[in-house]
């Protein structure tokens, strides 16, 4: 499926026939087991221009592919059966999709334990079963559909490879296999932020930041928009010759710390052991030390956005202002994780006060009873790249999450717990309807049960995955309006898939 539409029995490859053929083996296949409709197999390969005898042709195909695949078979026992009207493929043996979907979750699952070495191998594997086009041979406008659907799944494996070579520190071998993905598929944001980190790391920032400038030119001559907010991110951090871009991201962290216990009114410092960490964060000494925060692990795997804003959810800026802004993209250290759960805690106005307090009021710094349950100090609004908007947890039950204009209401705070891969928010959990692995399942707020319709992932391409179904949460509406309701959706690298955390 992964190139040409062949089978095998053995050693032996089978010849499969005309392309017409070929194509009703292809539908079978890519309905992994369930049944499919005599009417869809007519319209998969003739599409609107079938002949009137489409119905017997496809017969006599499907006893064709009976008979090559199981020579010694009979019709009842065959692995392509008669259910209702229509057929079914069973047992259709190792079948190169399901090896890379598997190859694909096997290295979620080794990133998430922070095994990159291991990620790495299975993600090579994974694309090694490539051998060209997708369904190369197979013509119609259903074979096109399926053959972009599989590319987009193709794609989301290279952009989770790269990531993870940089990770490991590979970028000078990165930046010539992320060049010709650029060249190839110039709109997509995933592979330019990528390029932009490996030029930067190689010591090649005037080309990082051509890089970006290509880009911009491109996209607001072909679609009239701007970068999205993780490359505009990345591409201020390369202009300001961030040295947090330096060093790849550290290894995830095996799981979350302990809860906090109550904070007293001012914390203990916090200083780097080590003289290639940043300057050390302090404040004055307490009579006791205040506990560090339990900081989301899961965030460090991709890029965190800290935005500070003011009440009603605007972004504060200026030496004059109530808030001070703080705009910082992490590369993911454990000392820049600690300092951000900090943040609430040393940074005066730092937390919004929602009853009204007026300018040049301290209300950040948590009383002896702890922060405030407004803004979580371990808690992250989950933003859209596709309009800025956040997702927002206002709706329980089985109505489908929506995002909303982003403010700094505790509906938009959610806490993301790395070691059983679940967000939430007001102890319920981010689930998808019915444990559904389908398209178009509504997402929703339910009991946490820890299932796998509740394991998410936000990738560092900002792919908020559904590890159960491996397939993203997205937008309904591309253009991200307000109220637009969530569901789940093959990955497409679209923008109403992407997320940032904002912390």
């Amino acid at each position: 499926m992964l190139g040409p539409v062949r089978a095998w029995r053995g050693r032996d490859e089978i010849a499969l026939g005309p392309p017409q053929q070929r194509a009703v083996l292809a539908v079978l296949l890519l309905a992994e087991g369930s049944q499919v409709s005599v009417g869809r197999l007519v319209d998969a390969v003739w599409g609107t221009e079938a002949p009137a005898s489409a119905r017997g042709i496809l017969r006599t195909y499907v006893h064709r592919l009976r008979k090559l695949l199981e020579p010694a078979g009979d019709t009842a026992s065959s692995v392509i059966r008669a259910v209702g009207d229509g057929y079914q493929l069973t047992s259709p043996g190792e079948l190169d999709l399901s090896v890379f979907r598997e190859l694909f979750a096997q290295a979620e699952r080794l990133r998430g334990a922070g095994d990159a070495q291991g990620a790495a191998k299975c993600l090579g594997d994974a694309l090694g079963l490539w051998q060209g086009t997708a369904l190369a041979g197979v013509r119609g406008e259903y074979a096109d559909s399926q053959r972009q659907r599989l590319d987009e799944l193709r794609l989301s494996a290279e952009a989770a490879r790269r990531a993870v070579e940089l990770e490991l520190g590979g970028h000078e071998q990165a930046v010539s296999e992320l060049t010709g993905l650029v060249a190839e598929h110039p709109l997509d944001e995933r592979f330019r932020e990528m390029l932009m980190l490996a030029l930067y790391r190689s010591g090649r920032q005037a080309a990082a930041l051509a890089t970006y400038r290509e880009v911009q030119t491109l996209l607001a001559s072909e679609l009239g928009v701007d970068p999205g907010p993780a490359l505009q991110a990345t591409y201020q951090r390369v202009l300001q010759a961030d040295a947090g871009l330096l060093a790849p991201p550290a290894p995830a962290e095996p799981a979350l710390l302990p809860a906090p216990a109550p904070a007293p009114a001012e914390p203990a410092p916090l200083s780097a052991p080590a003289p290639a960490e940043p300057a050390p964060l302090s404040a004055p000494a307490p009579a006791e030390p205040a506990p560090v925060p339990a900081v989301p692990a899961q965030l460090h795997d991709g890029p965190v956005m800290l935005v500070d804003r003011d009440a009603v959810g605007e972004e504060t800026g200026g030496p004059d202002t109530r808030t001070r802004r703080l705009r910082w993209m992490l590369a993911g250290s454990g000392l820049a994780m600690a300092l951000l759960a900090c943040i609430p805690y040393l940074v005066a106005g730092s937390d919004s006060d929602e009853s009204g307090s007026t300018a040049g009021a301290s209300t950040a710094r948590p009383s002896a009873t702890g922060p405030s349950p407004s803004k979580p100090a371990s808690g992250v609004a989950i933003q859209s790249h596709a309009s800025d908007r956040c997702i927002d947890g206002g709706t329980l039950g089985d109505t489908p999450l929506q995002i909303r204009d982003c403010s700094s209401s505790d509906r938009q705070w959610w806490q993301i717990v790395s070691e059983d891969r679940i967000i939430r928010i007001s102890g319920k959990c981010l689930d998808v309807a019915g444990g559904s692995t389908e398209n178009g399942a509504a997402i929703q707020l339910a009991d946490c049960n820890g299932s796998g319709s509740q394991r998410f992932r936000l990738n560092p391409a900002h792919d908020l995955v559904n590890l159960q179904a491996h397939k993203c949460v997205e937008a309904t509406d591309p253009r991200g309006s307000d109220r637009t309701p969530l569901r789940l959706w093959t990955c497409t690298g679209a923008q109403n898939q992407k997320w940032t955390a904002v912390l």
